[in-house]
């Protein structure tokens, strides 16, 4: 399925599968830190392969998410994506 995308918002319909993967990853790339809205709300499925991009961009720049009630887990799993040093 292909990424929605604009200058501020990426959105994420229906199911998502890995193969989107390297698209997000060059699309976030672009974006330099630019905060942006992540909507997710009329996603069904979220291959857990883009967990990893959408938080680890969290990580440079300010990310804003949109949740519907069934992708609970999805919320979790990136509102806990945080930066740890270790020792």
């Amino acid at each position: 399925m292909e990424i929605l995308k604009d200058e501020k918002t990426i959105k994420f319909e229906d199911i998502e599968t890995e193969e989107v993967v390297p698209e997000l990853v060059e699309y976030l790339k672009s974006l330099d830190k630019t905060e942006i809205t992540v909507d997710l709300e009329m996603c069904e499925d979220l291959h857990t392969a883009i967990i990893q991009p959408l938080g680890a961009y969290k990580l440079l720049g300010k990310v804003n998410f949109i949740f519907n009630g069934q992708n609970s887990a999805y919320k979790m799993a990136l509102e806990s994506f945080t930066y740890c040093e270790s020792e």
